[in-house]
């Protein structure tokens, strides 16, 4: 994930992840209560999002063909959630040099 131009109150944050093969991928975090949200697949299967987040830390998954929970290895800021899975980390920076608390 990576967070980039400023967009309202946030940043626009563009999810992305290379997958051969998947039917669809989503992302989930605690920026949208878990649930996920569609990615579209590109070329190469390449699979992208843009969502506005205010600045802030946030966690989050990709759902692979809807049932397979996963993060890439190159994420950042890997966290085990206490349910047997791994999260990563998000970092949205400030606008103003606040971040939310």
């Amino acid at each position: 994930a990576v967070a980039g131009a400023v967009a309202n109150r946030g940043r626009t944050v563009t999810f992305t992840l290379q997958h051969a093969g998947a039917r669809s991928i989503a992302v989930a975090g605690d920026f949208s209560g878990w649930e996920p949200r569609s990615l579209t697949r590109g070329e190469k299967d390449e699979w992208t999002l843009d969502v506005v987040l205010d600045p802030g830390v946030y966690h989050y998954a990709f759902v692979v063909d809807g049932e397979t929970w996963m993060v890439p290895d190159h994420a950042t800021g890997i966290v085990d959630d206490g349910f047997g899975r791994r999260n990563a980390t998000l970092v949205v920076a400030p606008l103003n040099g606040r971040t939310k608390s």
